[in-house]
């Protein structure tokens, strides 16, 4: 489908790279499947807050895995900040 098959923008970047820097004090404390779970439990509220007039849940799950897939392909290349 590729609903987010564009490069991201510069606020996109800054966003998420405001978010690791949120998780940064906790990084000595949790193990990292434990990152994985809080983030996932917050996409998943994000996910319950879209408007599904727009956006289904299969949709948005969509997106998440085209997101995943292109986090993998920049570890992969060494790329991840």
């Amino acid at each position: 489908m590729g609903l987010n098959s564009t490069p991201p923008s510069p606020v996109v970047i800054e966003a998420r790279l405001a978010m690791l820097e949120a998780l940064r004090p906790f990084a000595d404390r949790l193990e990292v499947i434990e990152i994985v779970a809080v983030l996932s439990q917050t996409v998943g509220q994000f996910v319950a807050m879209l408007d599904q007039r727009k956006f289904t849940p299969a949709q948005a799950m969509e997106v998440v895995e085209e997101n995943l897939a292109a986090a993998d392909l920049r570890l992969d290349a060494g790329l991840v900040a």
